[in-house]
């Protein structure tokens, strides 16, 4: 006997079981095309040349995120802005060598923030954007030395507290 979807159109509907192994194989198919990407494999030939093609080779280190307070505050509270960022590792450094040195960025990084907040003058993130990379990249430079790290992704800002 055939089970009617929500629908009404007479088909039957899959089992949950059915449903989570499709997507678990779904995410081992994407999970390794990734694989295959970062390891040089996989590209079409359009990408190797178009001259953008070394943005696929950098190397890329994860921040864990950081809070950093905003000013002027924001309807009677203090708002933050919890920012996630991956440094792009430069031609004089290594991953190893960022990771190393990473509580004393973050430590740098955080002092930093809280002496002298985010100001927000206008519209959330775009106006903050190019001030907190320069300070970011500053800050780097002076923990890293230079080259070791040559720009800052931003993964995901997040306004809190207002």
């Amino acid at each position: 006997m055939m089970r009617r979807g929500a629908s009404g159109t007479g088909l039957a509907r899959a089992p949950h079981g059915l449903v989570l192994a499709a997507a678990v194989m779904l995410m081992t198919l994407a999970g390794a095309s990734d694989s295959l990407r970062a390891a040089g494999g996989g590209q079409d030939a359009k990408s190797e040349e178009a001259p953008a093609a070394g943005a696929d080779a950098q190397q890329l280190v994860q921040l864990d995120p950081i809070y950093a307070p905003m000013s002027p505050p924001d309807r009677g509270g203090r708002p933050q802005a919890a920012l996630t960022m991956q440094l792009v590792v430069g031609p004089e450094g290594s991953a190893q060598q960022i990771r190393a040195l990473m509580p004393r960025l973050r430590d740098a990084l955080i002092r930093d923030f809280f002496a002298y907040p985010i100001t927000q003058t206008g519209d959330f993130p775009d106006d903050m954007l190019p001030a907190v990379t320069k300070r970011v990249m500053n800050i780097a430079t002076r923990v890293y030395g230079t080259d070791v790290v040559s720009g800052v992704l931003f993964a995901q800002i997040l306004k809190i507290g207002c």
